[in-house]
């Protein structure tokens, strides 16, 4: 009895600590990996969070569907490397209509699944839209001008397409296993708003791209700042409904109700699809222009780095076939290759090995698609 009072006292007394010196956000991010089974977020976890919700679109679009699963499957080389990551959900549209699905045990065509950063890509189209309408000036405006907190070297200089195209130079480091870092931190946090609080800004934004998630989050909070509306609100009003989803979506939120804008779109895989059917006609929806044109074609170019634009990835197969792409954490793909007419979608657990800057399981599957005769 002796020894387990001892050691309640020093549980307690190792819990009383972490509170105070500010990780408390650990027993959060504790339970909702390691006690189930993970080292780091996974597709699923939108049950530990509270969630917001993007209604359906209040006139669905279902995807014209052709099936030809034998013209579109992954060869046995990619579907052994897909496989290998644990791939949910694998789907291909072809000239806008459905060509290739497939699901695997724990991801159903119903599935809400996380984005990941793909949301960060979500974030810049959602302020293009809010730059189009007149209520933010424009790509050049100072963070400063929303978010009069944040300080550093940089700070005065920060602008909004310094935080889109991950030049914006923050004192972070871009960890997804590190429990006591800044990605742990801003994930599992009550407030992710205090936790951007103590990110400083470095010298220089706009020279050198780095990968930088709070970035977005700051991108975020700027777009929030701006409209007098919740990131959530705005995806579902501005993309969600437009884009004709036909199933309900959700954003991960904080304990204060703030949305994790760097990350965390739950959809479904069609549904997640319908952004890459935006990007492939160039902003347009059933003919109609709901993202300018021109900034699509800037996004999906090149900034400071080859691989990266304004927050898509970028890149070319083995025969020098461009490609642009909505990318996230463990693997999560939204591909458009406009020469195709093409968008590819992947959902899954695992981002395995890299072919240069980008996922070697990704470019294997590119590389047959754009062999299909």
């Amino acid at each position: 009895m002796r020894t387990i009072l001892r050691w309640t006292g020093v549980l307690l007394v190792v819990c009383f600590l972490w509170v105070a010196v500010g990780y408390s956000y650990l027993f959060k991010g504790v339970y909702a990996t390691y006690l189930h089974g993970k080292t780091t977020s996974n597709i699923h976890d939108r049950t530990h969070f509270e969630q917001a919700l993007l209604p359906a679109s209040s006139h669905p679009q279902p995807w014209p569907e052709a099936l030809q699963p034998n013209d579109w499957k992954p060869s046995a080389d990619v579907q052994a490397a897909l496989d290998s990551l644990e791939t949910g959900a694998l789907l291909i549209a072809w000239k806008d209509t459905l060509r290739y699905e497939s699901y695997t045990s724990d991801v159903t065509p119903t599935s809400l699944t996380n984005s990941f950063s793909m949301g960060k890509s979500v974030v810049t189209l959602l302020t293009q839209m809010a730059i189009e309408r007149g209520d933010i000036p424009s790509w050049d405006t100072k963070v400063k001008e929303y978010l009069p907190w944040i300080h550093g070297p940089g700070a005065k200089d920060l602008t909004l397409r310094h935080l889109s195209t991950m030049t914006a130079t923050l004192d972070w480091d871009e960890s997804y296993t590190n429990p006591l870092g800044v990605m742990a931190r801003v994930y599992y946090n009550h407030s992710v708003e205090e936790t951007m609080k103590t990110v400083e800004v470095g010298a220089n934004p706009g020279v050198t791209y780095v990968y930088q998630s709070g970035a977005t989050q700051l991108l975020g909070f700027c777009l929030e700042s701006a409209t007098g509306q919740t990131l959530p609100q705005l995806a579902g009003r501005d993309l969600w409904d437009p884009l004709g989803a036909e199933q309900d979506a959700t954003w991960h939120m904080d304990g204060e109700g703030k949305a994790l804008a760097y990350c965390c779109l739950n959809a479904t895989a069609r549904d997640f699809a319908r952004l890459g059917k935006l990007i492939l006609h160039q902003g347009s929806v059933n003919k109609k222009e709901i993202v300018d044109k021109e900034f699509i074609e800037m996004a999906t170019q090149p900034f400071k780095a080859e691989e990266y634009g304004h927050s898509f990835w970028l890149g070319k197969t083995s025969n020098g076939t461009p490609f642009s792409y909505f990318r996230g954490h463990l693997g999560q793909w939204i591909v458009t290759i406009p020469s195709l007419q093409l968008v590819a979608v992947r959902v899954g657990h695992f981002h395995g090995p890299s072919r240069g800057a980008h996922p070697r399981a990704l470019m294997k599957w590119l590389d047959q698609l754009v062999a299909l005769p």
